[in-house]
Formats: structure tokens, C-alpha cells, sequence
């Protein structure tokens, strides 16, 4: 049989002796959490420093921003005061009357709407409505290598140009004659 020595356990014996769960003494335990600790802290610290030099630039550029946004909201009020007394065309409206595809149809007024792009901005008396009548009714405007002839029902002239428009293609009468 095993009979046990007189002698008293090692120190690392000792440890797995009593509890054998932990195998550091509370000594080092402590050690191993300051340790881990300061390097958190450490890491904390060093994080901090270097997005603090991204967060002081991204402050900076927003109070340039909001800066230059209070001016053009100052000159954007100028301008309002300037032009209230004033009638101006300050957009183009198109309205089809067809049976063409929505594509189609998006495509003619984009295509409208770069012919009379000029005339946004301008004072509703310097614009000549028979001369606005004549370049619409009966132009044609090609879109998607087909070609589709307008015809000017009746137009609005206020600060939004209403253009009333039936569109015919082209290519279809050419068959059906």
C-alpha cells in the first residue's frame, strides 16, 4: 500500500491541494486584473486621442457649414425680396394627353422641358405667347429613334408655364395613311 511521506507538499501541490479551481495565489490575481485594467484604460486612452483629432475636424467643417448655410439663407431671403414684386416663370409643367408607355412619356416632357429651359427665370411680360405657340404646336421631338408630333391644345402662362400638349407618333399615322 501507499503510505504517505512525512514531508509537507511543494508550493504548486499546495495549490492544487486546497482548491482546485484556482491555481493563482490572491497575490497574483490581483496582479493579472491591474494589469489587465491598465491596459483597458491604456487602450481607452489611445482610442480617445486619435478619433479626437477626427471628431475636432468633423466639428470644425459643421460650423463652417451651418456659416455658409445662415449666408445663403441671407441671400436666398435678398433675393425673395427682390423678385416678389416681380412675376417670373419659375417652372415648365408639361401635360400629355396620349396613349404612349410612361417611359415614352417621361422622355417627351424631359425633352420639353431642355427646349423651354430658357425661358425659367424670365418675366411673365417679355414672353411672347404666339411665339411660344409656334415653336410647340406641330413640332416633332424624337425620342427613342422614333418620332412623336406635338400639338398645342391650349397654355398657361403664370409662374408655372402649363403646356397642354396632344402627342401623336409619328410612325403610326405613316402606316395607317
Amino acid at each position: 500500500m501507499f503510505k504517505p511521506t512525512g514531508k509537507a507538499l511543494s508550493r504548486p501541490a499546495n495549490k492544487l491541494q486546497g482548491n482546485p479551481f484556482f491555481v493563482f495565489t490572491r497575490k497574483e490575481l490581483f496582479f493579472i486584473l491591474a494589469v489587465f485594467l491598465l491596459g483597458i484604460l491604456l487602450g481607452a486612452t489611445i482610442i480617445s486621442a486619435y478619433t479626437g483629432r477626427d471628431l475636432d475636424k468633423l466639428i470644425l467643417e459643421n460650423k463652417e457649414l451651418k456659416t455658409e448655410m445662415a449666408e445663403l439663407e441671407k441671400q436666398l431671403e435678398q433675393l425673395d425680396l427682390q423678385f416678389k414684386n416681380r412675376l417670373i416663370i419659375q417652372s415648365i409643367n408639361p401635360y400629355l394627353d396620349t396613349d404612349l408607355n410612361k417611359h415614352t412619356q417621361q422622355e417627351i416632357i424631359k425633352k420639353i422641358r431642355s427646349l423651354l429651359n430658357g425661358l425659367i427665370g424670365k418675366e411673365i411680360n417679355e414672353i411672347d405667347p404666339l411665339l411660344l405657340h409656334n415653336i410647340i404646336n406641330e413640332s416633332s421631338i424624337i425620342v427613342e429613334k422614333r418620332s412623336y408630333q406635338l400639338s398645342l391644345s391650349y397654355l398657361v402662362i403664370s409662374d408655372k408655364l402649363g403646356l397642354y400638349l396632344k402627342v401623336k407618333d409619328e410612325q403610326k399615322n405613316n402606316d395607317n395613311e
